[in-house]
C-alpha cells in the first residue's frame, strides 16, 4: 500500500530538529516507522542541520565540562539481556506507550463503537489513539488548535477521503 497523505514539512522540520512537542514527535515517529519517503526527507533534513552546525566555531568550555561528561559515562546501567524478536502490530514507537497488543491496552469507552486510549497530554498538545468499530460515526465536532490523525488499522473516511494504513491493513 502507498502512502498518500503525509505530514507537511514543517512537521518534518520540526521533528528533524528536535524541535517537536512529545505528541507530536510520537506521530512523527511512527509515521517514519511505516514511511521511507518521509524517513528520507527527514534524513536530509538531519544532515543539513549537521553540516550547518558543523561550520559552528565551537564554544568555550570550562576545565571541568570533559570531565563532568566523563564521569556521567562511567555509570552503569542495568544490563538487559536481549529479548526475544517481538511480533506485534504496534508501532515501535508506540510500544513504550501501550506495549505489544492493542487489545491489551486499557481503551476508555466515549461512544457506542467507540473508544480510546489516552497517551500523553504535554503542554497543550495532547496523544491518544482511537478504536471505532466498523460502522460507527463520530458526530460533527471541533477541536481548538490543530488534529492529526494516522490511521494504524482499518480505514476511515470523511469529506476529505479515505484513510488507510500504510500497511494496507
Amino acid at each position: 500500500m502507498t502512502i498518500t497523505h503525509h505530514p507537511g514539512e514543517e512537521l518534518l522540520l520540526s521533528y528533524a530538529l528536535g524541535a517537536s512537542s512529545e505528541p507530536v514527535a510520537l506521530l512523527i515517529a511512527t509515521h517514519l516507522s511505516a514511511c521511507a519517503t518521509c524517513r528520507a526527507a527527514v534524513s536530509e533534513m538531519e544532515a543539513a542541520g549537521g553540516a550547518m552546525f558543523a561550520r559552528v566555531a565551537p564554544a568555550a568550555m570550562s576545565d571541568r565540562a570533559l570531565q563532568s561528561v566523563l564521569s556521567r559515562l562511567d555509570v552503569k546501567s542495568p544490563e538487559r539481556a536481549p529479548g526475544p524478536a517481538v511480533q506485534s502490530d504496534v508501532p515501535s514507537p508506540l510500544r513504550a506507550y501501550i506495549g505489544d497488543d492493542f487489545e491489551k491496552a486499557r481503551w476508555v469507552p466515549v461512544a457506542p463503537g467507540l473508544a480510546h486510549l489516552p497517551l500523553m497530554t504535554r503542554g497543550g498538545a495532547r496523544a491518544r489513539l482511537i478504536r471505532a468499530r466498523p460502522g460507527a460515526g463520530v458526530a460533527v465536532h471541533t477541536h481548538r488548535g490543530e488534529e492529526w490523525t494516522m490511521v494504524l488499522t482499518g480505514s476511515y473516511h470523511d469529506e476529505t477521503g479515505q484513510y488507510l494504513p500504510a500497511n494496507g491493513g
